[in-house]
């Protein structure tokens, strides 16, 4: 009873021996956040744009999206599944490079398609629904385990909600500048993603190296990232 007294709880040591990393890592990770504004910022809007270009019908167009939205809600479950058991940093470290790497041969598919529906609806499903699904899925819990529970809300409404706000009117625009920057072609587009991959996945991939350190000192109480 007095030992347990003693101890201290695994909030307040994860808190201790982490609390200015975590912070650190939690600002530096919402640059991860750039990748689905891709798909919530402009996909969606830009359909029209995107349909004209590529010389395919509004219905296929139509037919594109409902496909990769279906896609995409039938991967988050398996995508926590495996977060579950590889761990959630991993997943979304992981699903981050695999979104960064797969901007550049999607953007090669749909300009080389012909207006193949098959080849465009490849290119957009598989790293939106499939590899960004890693990311989407275990987020969630992944960013309110970044905090203690006396700060959870406080911490979660930061990471989470602030840049929905602000990445969602920046990206598009930026992303658009960059195109016509470089006279149409989209690689700048390509890098600009790609960074934003990389710099989440290497957090990602720090939280959760600082979660299995966490636990190893504090026992299996300690929270799992």
């Amino acid at each position: 009873m007095g030992s347990s007294a003693a101890s201290p709880s695994p909030s307040r040591a994860v808190r201790a021996g982490h609390g200015k990393g975590f912070v650190l890592i939690a600002v530096v990770y919402l640059l991860g956040l750039f990748i689905g504004a891709l798909d919530t910022g402009i996909v969606t809007p830009a359909r029209t744009v995107i349909q004209g270009d590529l010389g395919i019908t509004d219905q296929m167009s139509v037919w594109i999206i409902t496909v990769y939205t279906l896609a995409y809600a039938a991967a988050i479950p398996v995508m926590g599944k495996l977060a579950d058991r590889y761990g959630r940093g991993m997943v979304y470290g992981v699903s981050s490079l695999l979104c960064g790497l797969s901007i550049f041969p999607s953007f090669w598919l749909m300009e080389g398609s012909g207006g193949s529906l098959f080849l465009i609806a490849l290119a957009i499903i598989i790293p939106i629904s499939v590899f960004y699904a890693g990311v989407f899925g275990p987020e969630a819990a992944l960013f309110s385990d970044l905090f203690p529970p006396d700060v959870r809300y406080t911490g979660i409404s930061i990471v989470y909600q602030f840049p929905g706000f602000l990445v969602a009117g920046i990206v598009p625009g930026l992303c658009t500048f960059l195109i016509n920057w470089n006279e149409g072609d989209p690689l700048y587009v390509c890098l600009f993603t790609l960074l934003a991959a990389v710099t989440s996945a290497l957090s990602a991939f720090a939280i959760q190296r600082k979660s299995i350190a966490a636990q190893r000192k504090h026992g299996d109480d300690a929270e799992h990232i």
